[in-house]
This record gives structure tokens, C-alpha cells and sequence, in this order.
């Protein structure tokens, strides 16, 4: 799964790169580019979202969740099917907080789809851009 993230400090953009993190941006009309689960943390958190995930899963949408922040929030990204994720985790304290979101990365199930395998909205394998 992909995270999403501000290039806050040169470690981040360095793992940007090569396609190790993702460039979190909005297009100029100010919409997400990417289909995404957001608003409260109760709701986002709960059944109604996991079938939203659910239901753009089955139409071949790849899904994001916003304020992925936390270990605790990625890993339920990855069991609900969210392909993407995005969070200001590196924002304070990048260079520290990279080492530990690489921790989550590779921790990520056999399951769940490496970063840069599909790209948003399409379902395409391989494509890896996110729009």
C-alpha cells in the first residue's frame, strides 16, 4: 500500500524517488485526486466506510483513507482494501517518523498490494501513478 506524503525534509523526498512514497497533492480546483474515505474519525472507522471501500473495490476503484496517521489506522486501510493511503505522519519529525513508517510498510501482509502497483481510480496493475 502506498502512503501518501507532504516532501517534507530531504530524507522524504529522497524515498520518494524511487517510488517508496507517494507525492500527496491537490489539483488546482481544490478536489482529492484520488476516490477517497474521509470525515469523522468514528464514521471512518467504521462499517459504512469498510463498505464504501467494499463497493469501489468490486467496480475496479482503487480507494484511499485520509489521516492515516498511526500504525493503528494504516493496517485497517490495508484490511478494509484501501490501496492508498495519506497522512501527516511525516510532517513533524520526518527524518525519525520515516524509519518507523517503513516499519509499517514492511510489515504489510502478503495480501495487500505493494506500492506502485496500481494506480488510482483505474484498478490498473503496474501503473503505479498516482493522478
Amino acid at each position: 500500500m502506498l502512503y501518501l506524503a507532504n516532501a517534507c525534509g530531504p530524507a522524504v523526498r529522497a524515498a520518494m524517488m524511487p517510488g517508496e512514497l507517494g507525492q500527496s497533492c491537490i489539483p488546482a480546483e481544490g478536489r482529492s485526486p484520488l476516490p477517497g474515505v474521509g470525515g469523522s474519525t468514528g464514521w471512518k472507522l467504521g462499517a459504512g466506510a469498510a463498505e464504501l471501500v467494499t463497493q469501489a473495490t468490486e467496480h475496479r476503484i482503487s480507494a484511499r483513507l485520509g489521516r492515516a496517521g498511526s500504525r493503528t489506522r494504516y493496517a485497517y486501510a490495508a484490511r478494509i482494501g484501501c490501496v492508498w493511503v495519506d497522512g501527516r505522519f511525516l510532517t513533524y519529525a520526518a527524518d525519525r517518523n520515516l524509519a518507523v513508517l517503513r516499519g509499517w510498510l514492511a510489515e504489510r501482509p502478503a495480501a495487500m498490494p505493494a506500492a506502485g502497483t496500481g494506480a488510482p481510480g483505474t484498478g490498473a496493475p503496474g501503473t503505479g501513478v498516482a493522478r
